[in-house]
């Protein structure tokens, strides 16, 4: 255990910094302290769903593409969901090169790196439930008052409105995650920080305040 000593005689101030060690391994989040075959089974298995779902999502595509589909206006959510998985993609993707990294990867890559790999997942989150439930809300509305939106709304003006509104609820949501999660999933894993790390780095910056008063 290494102890710091910040003594100032002349304002009766005394503070001690208690560091803990550390192992390569100790506290942190999973799936980083897993041994390095497990990691590369965790990987693959992340990369097989991720090209099974975008086989998938493909299949989907061309569906509302295809003329024999009946779905009509709610293809343009449909549409604006099928993006939103591209953003699933990107996060999946991400974690693999947390996961498989040997390095932190704000190392390897920079900070920005991963403030932009947090964003992009807080993106998907907020659009999958936001472009679902639009998707719900309007097969609802188009079924039971279908001669109501024509007659008053209009069906491509509600559909305008929902996809305007939900992008803006999507970034609201985004933004407001970003810059108040400061302990996220992504965070942790992309700078290799546990729990037990951001606690002695919070510690030694309120110790190191309260010295710099001191003096």
């Amino acid at each position: 255990m290494s102890i710091f000593f910040f003594d100032h005689t002349q304002n009766n101030c005394s503070h001690t910094i208690n560091f803990s060690p550390l192992s390569d391994q100790d506290g942190l989040p999973f799936p980083l302290h897993l041994h390095l075959v497990w990691k590369f089974v965790l990987a693959i298995s992340l990369l097989f769903t991720l090209i099974e779902g975008t086989r998938l999502r493909l299949v989907i595509i061309d569906y509302i593409k295809s003329p024999e589909t009946k779905l009509g206006p709610i293809n343009n959510l449909i549409w604006v969901d099928e993006i939103n998985s591209i953003f699933l993609g990107m996060n999946v993707l991400f974690r693999i090169i947390f996961i498989l990294s040997p390095e932190p990867a704000s190392i390897l890559f920079g900070s920005q790196f991963c403030e932009f790999a947090n964003f992009i997942g807080l993106v998907y989150l907020a659009g999958s439930s936001i472009w679902g439930s639009y998707i719900a809300l309007f097969r609802v509305l188009f079924i039971k008052a279908q001669s109501w939106l024509k007659n008053t709304v209009g069906i491509e003006n509600l559909l305008w409105i929902m996809m305007c509104v939900g992008a803006l609820q999507n970034l609201i949501f985004a933004t407001t995650f970003f810059y108040t999660d400061e302990e996220s999933f992504v965070r942790k894993t992309c700078y290799h920080l546990s729990l037990k790390d951001l606690t002695i780095m919070q510690e030694y910056q309120v110790k190191r305040k309260m010295n710099l008063v001191c003096i």
